[in-house]
Parts: C-alpha cells; structure tokens; sequence
C-alpha cells in the first residue's frame, strides 16, 4: 500500500508546566537533560527556586504512553534515540494526563501538542513554555521559528480517483479558502 501524504497545515510538539513554576523557558538540550535524568531539580536549572514553598524540587517528568502521537514526538523530535528515564508512575495515558498532572502539580513537566493545549483542552493552571527562546505562539509556529514546529498531514491511498471525495478534500484544503478554515480550526494554515 503507497500513501501520498501532503502537508495542510502546522502545529508544534510543546512542554507544559505548572503556572506556579516560574520557568517560562528551556534549551532543548535541558529538556533531553530532564527527561534522561542527567537534570533532577528545578534549581539546577534555575538556582534559588523553590516551588510554590516546597522544600524540595524534585522534576517530576510526566511521559505519554508508548505509541502515543506525544510519546513518538518526544522521541524523534527531543530525545532522538537518548533513553528517556523510568518513571512508570509518571506514564499517562491519554492526552489530557499530563495537563490534568501537571495543574496540581508545581513541580512537573510534561508534553503534548500546541492545537491540543491551545485549543481542545486550554487550562488556566498550565503554561506551555518556550524552547531555546522562543515561544510557542501561532505566529513563531507559522514562520517556523518556534524549533519543535510539525506538520499536519492529510493522507490519501497512491492513485486514488481524481474525483474521490477524500482527494477533493485534501486537496482543498490547500486552497486559499481551505486554508482559512484550516486557521479558523485553531490550526497553524501550511502557506
């Protein structure tokens, strides 16, 4: 079976902590630090935090299951064949897990997609954070500035009909009016 896969749209793989955390931003290289266990505490990234009063600041890493669209993009984008720390208690299962996790949680980290934390379940609790300085935003995802910035396929069978209605589709999706429905969905519009 061939697919022919053609690009509609942009999201961006981003991580999320508590708002009471105040790291609005991380370098990649920490990230893959924090989920491989090299990095521990929040003050090893930031000296003198203290979590919402905590004594201790113990990263908790939240992790999406195996198979998971998150957990693929964590390890192809993030840790890129670095082995991920075991942490089972921390492996959640579905995509709200994390954003759930970490709005009581001022001590974790975890991982989901912008379309998903932006626009199907935003939560006052969770700020999705910068990565090597810049902001997850539409705007830095649209001119690809923002680095763990992906697109979004639309996938037909090779050879399939000009007249089907899954080409159709597809196909208008990458029509100026196509692409505006694309941006009014939340999503990041490809052109």
């Amino acid at each position: 079976l061939t697919l022919d896969a053609q690009s509609v749209a942009l999201d961006a793989f981003v991580f999320l902590v508590n708002v009471g955390n105040p790291v609005d931003d991380l370098p990649l290289d920490a990230i893959r630090d924090i989920y491989t266990g090299k990095i521990t505490r929040w003050s090893e990234i930031e000296p003198g935090i203290e979590q919402s009063g905590q004594s201790e600041d113990e990263i908790h890493t939240y992790q999406r299951n195996p198979n998971s669209g998150s957990q693929e993009l964590m390890e192809a984008l993030v840790m890129k064949g670095a082995r991920m720390v075991e942490s089972p208690d921390m492996i959640l299962p579905s995509m709200t897990g994390p954003i759930y996790a970490i709005s009581d949680d001022p001590l974790g980290i975890g991982y989901s997609v912008y379309y998903y934390t932006a626009f199907i379940f935003p939560d006052e609790k969770v700020k999705r954070i910068g990565v090597d300085g810049v902001a997850p935003t539409s705007e830095n995802i649209a001119n690809r500035s923002y680095p763990l910035t992906t697109e979004v396929y639309a996938v037909v069978r090779a050879g399939t009909p000009p007249d089907s209605s899954a080409l159709l589709l597809r196909d208008w999706l990458l029509t100026p009016q196509g692409q505006s429905v694309v941006e009014g969905s939340g999503y990041v519009p490809i052109r």
